[in-house]
């Protein structure tokens, strides 16, 4: 019964390896680096620990990094999904499931943070998150509409901010005393100085 067992244990082993290419040993040596790291760092220590990795390791180590990061400074959650799905959107699923499942009382947080990292996989990060916590569904895609306006807002003002006539204000320059009205580019409305 034994050799049946080690057989079996040594015939999944085989099996599995292309799956779970990266080593335990190589994880936890990641996991530890980042838990080590100081909390200001973690998020940019995650990022390169996922953008070094291979591509079959990268799912691997995202998820690897975002737990120890949660488990060594749960306060760090937010940054560091964020900075993990901006390197490899790819992994949201993945990384948002892990998340969830490690810092469920984090779970709006979690949620607006990797639709910020993986705007474009937003949909499937609240279906992941959904399918986890059914009961907060709605509460899922209210944080996600928040931060997808919040991204449309920004875009919104690097337009209006790239074109230098769009509110019809003046590019020239006051001399102290020099009072105008607002018809008059520049200067200084209102001032008797």
């Amino acid at each position: 019964m034994k050799q049946f067992a080690v057989t079996l244990f040594a015939a999944s082993a085989v099996t599995l390896a292309p799956a779970f290419a990266l080593g335990t040993v190589e994880l936890q040596k990641v996991s530890k680096s980042v838990a080590s790291s100081k909390v200001v760092e973690i998020p940019a220590v995650a990022a390169k620990f996922v953008s070094s990795a291979a591509k079959a390791d990268k799912q691997q180590v995202a998820v690897a990094v975002v737990i120890s990061a949660i488990r060594a400074y749960p306060s760090s959650v937010g940054p560091v999904v964020t900075a993990v799905l901006k390197t490899a959107p790819e992994t949201a699923n993945a990384v948002v499931t892990a998340a969830l499942e490690a810092a469920p009382e984090s779970a709006l947080t979690i949620v607006a943070a990797a639709v910020q990292g993986a705007p474009q996989n937003s949909d499937l990060i609240v279906a992941s998150a959904s399918t986890q916590m059914p009961a907060r569904a709605a509460a899922f895609e209210r944080e996600a509409t928040v931060v997808r306006g919040r991204r449309s807002l920004g875009s919104a003002a690097l337009i209006q901010s790239s074109s230098t006539t769009t509110l019809g204000l003046g590019t020239g320059t006051a001399n102290k005393g020099d009072t105008t009205d607002s018809n008059k580019r520049g200067g200084i409305y209102g001032s008797n100085n």
